[in-house]
């Protein structure tokens, strides 16, 4: 452990320097004291309160909760909202331990996590641990399932048998059955609507039917994105030649002009370019800065642009295979950041767009492009696309949402994106770019 934050509103350092203590390189050690004291107390009330002051039990889940904190302490860089991680690591410790109960129990066990005693801070480590992208904040789907519902799936995923689950509910297998079928639509809608973070109102049934593909079988207690993930990872490893066929470099010839000149790039700068891809735009973009990193957490993409960037003598891209969504948003600083045609295929593509903007510097600008909201079915199926495009609604509201200022958004139906279908007419999908300086 080395310098810890030194931001103002750290709670880490409000607390030193409460206690005049001077040295900004605690050891972890002294540091899990500090936060062993803040949170101790607050802690043991959080399972006081959710076990029904069986508070022998709350001492128990208090420990391993610090157990857990200490043995991951090192793994944390950024101590602003610490008391989010804290909290996080206790709400996952209640849900082990419910589990648990529920396995060697014939009788129901309420499934109580309220939201309130669980603060969230976009900036915590949280979301360096336990990324937005990765894990997803379970208590919104809670809250919007009846608890009937919540049970009858949980059973399920524990791998109790139909019959199992139904006695435990005091219920025929019949209806236990008829109750899960219910209880895994409504929990699709629920997933679709409250975690992609969309309304009924915007979204068509094919974006429906798309996202429900996607999500597959309903997991609800483990995760949503990581299958997701992996699937695209998948697509993106097997079909990254296609990528760098002659009319994505003519797409890209059309756009990446337009887009170089929206900011004034200088030579001195580093830059960022999410999601690269084959490295098309990031050759261009190299001859006017310093240096470009450009993320791509698919390996055949990376092994592809580095080809690129030898065939074109491009010596000063750094190629990152990683997602940038799971970076430590303090690790890099760009002057400017650019993500073309990669939010389509995002679980979350407000949180990316945060994201991006958090690994700015001040004074910074972000660009992001994508497709025009459209209706082809055909282009989503073969691109293993997420989202049918965006509207300049949607754009805008991505770019201010994460703090952005002088935002705009322009549609170019002259830099299309052109896809054949199978009956071999050409498809056009205009443009949509949008930016702001942070």
């Amino acid at each position: 452990m080395t310098d810890f934050c030194t931001k103002d509103n750290c709670e880490l350092v409000l607390f030193c320097e409460k206690r005049s203590i001077d040295d900004n390189t605690l050891g972890e050690d002294s540091i899990f004291q500090v936060l062993y004291k803040i949170y101790k107390q607050p802690i043991y009330r959080f399972f006081g309160q959710k076990l029904n002051n069986d508070y022998s039990a709350a001492e128990d889940l208090t420990q391993e909760v610090f157990t857990k904190v200490y043995q991951n302490l090192a793994k944390v860089n950024d101590f602003c909202g610490i008391k989010s991680w804290i909290y996080a690591i206790a709400n996952n410790t209640y849900i082990d331990y419910w589990r648990k109960d529920l396995k060697n129990s014939s009788r129901n066990v309420p499934l109580e996590l309220d939201s309130a005693a669980l603060p969230t801070d976009n900036n915590s480590p949280l979301h360096n641990l336990l990324d937005s992208e990765i894990n997803f904040d379970l208590n919104e789907i809670y809250q919007a399932l009846p608890p009937k519902y919540l049970q009858a799936i949980f059973l399920h995923e524990q791998n109790y048998t139909y019959a199992q689950a139904a006695k435990i509910m005091d219920m025929s297998l019949s209806a236990y059955t008829s109750l899960l079928n219910r209880a895994r639509l409504k929990t699709r809608e629920v997933m679709i609507y409250n975690l992609f973070r969309v309304s009924k109102d915007t979204l068509t049934k094919k974006e429906y039917d798309t996202l429900s593909q996607w999500l597959g079988p309903i997991q609800l207690f483990y995760g949503v994105t990581g299958p997701i993930k992996q699937g695209m990872l998948k697509h993106f490893d097997t079909s990254a030649d296609t990528y760098n066929e002659l009319f994505y470099h003519h797409y890209h010839s059309l756009i990446d002009d337009l887009i170089l000149r929206k900011y004034p790039l200088r030579k001195g700068h580093v830059v960022a370019d999410f999601g690269m891809g084959t490295g098309i735009f990031a050759s261009k973009l190299s001859r006017h800065v310093a240096r470009v990193d450009g993320y791509d957490f698919s390996k055949e993409m990376c092994d592809l642009a580095e080809k690129t960037f030898r065939i074109n003598q491009v010596d000063n891209v750094v190629c990152k295979n990683v997602d940038f969504l799971k970076r430590n948003a303090s690790a890099d600083k760009y002057d400017y950041a650019y993500c073309l045609t990669v939010l389509h295929h995002l679980t979350y593509p407000h949180n990316a767009v945060k994201k991006m903007v958090r690994m700015l510097k001040d004074g910074g600008g972000l660009i992001i492009s994508d497709f025009a909201k459209h209706n082809c079915a055909e282009l989503v199926e073969v691109r293993s696309d997420l989202w049918y495009g965006f509207t300049k609604e949607q754009f805008a509201k991505f770019l201010t949402d994460a703090g952005l200022k002088n935002v705009w958004v322009e549609i170019h139906k002259n830099a299309p994106m052109t896809f054949m279908s199978e009956s071999g007419k050409a498809i056009k999908i205009p443009t949509i770019i949008g930016g702001g300086e942070k």
